[in-house]
Parts: C-alpha cells; structure tokens; sequence
C-alpha cells in the first residue's frame, strides 16, 4: 500500500499543430512498503526484508504533442531525482476511427 501527495504545474504553448509543454511537480511518498515472501518446492514459506519508498521526489517532463487529421501523437520525457533518480521516456500514438 502507498499513500502519497503530488502537487505541480504544466505549461503548454497552444499556438501550433505540434504543441510543446514542460510539466514540473513534486511528489512526497508518506509510506510506501513491500513486503514478500518466497515459497520453496517443500511448501515452506521464506520472509524477505521488506523496503520502504518514503521520502520526495521532485520530477520535471519535457514534451510535444500533435494531432493531425485522426492521429494524435506525444513524445515525452522525464527526469526524476530525489528518493527516485532517472529518466524515463514516452511515446503514446492513438489513431481514432
């Protein structure tokens, strides 16, 4: 179970057919755990540590979006650091009919 709070802002230019935005938030975990076990061939049950994900993340997104005719199309990136570091990427196309 995991319970946490986001709060951030996006802005979008709206002044084209591809729209650029950048979207900035910070995220504060209050109490994320895992918890696991592990099962043998003999039906013997092993605990594992559990980890914790509390702490803050702040994380910044960099993207476009366009739709022409019935495409739609977004090509994103994040950044993340703080309790969690890295960078993701993402691309969504949806084609309506």
């Amino acid at each position: 179970m995991s319970n946490k709070i986001k709060i951030g802002a996006k802005g979008t230019y709206t002044g084209a057919i591809v729209k650029p935005y950048l979207r900035v938030c910070f995220e504060q975990e209050l109490d994320g755990k895992v918890k696991a076990a592990i099962q043998d061939g003999r039906d013997k049950l092993s605990g594992m540590s559990s980890s914790s994900s509390k702490g803050s993340t702040a994380i910044a997104e960099l993207g476009a979006s366009a739709k022409v005719w019935k495409l739609d199309v977004d090509l994103s990136g994040q950044g993340y650091i703080g309790k969690r570091k890295g960078i993701t990427g993402t691309l969504k196309i949806k084609y309506t009919f």
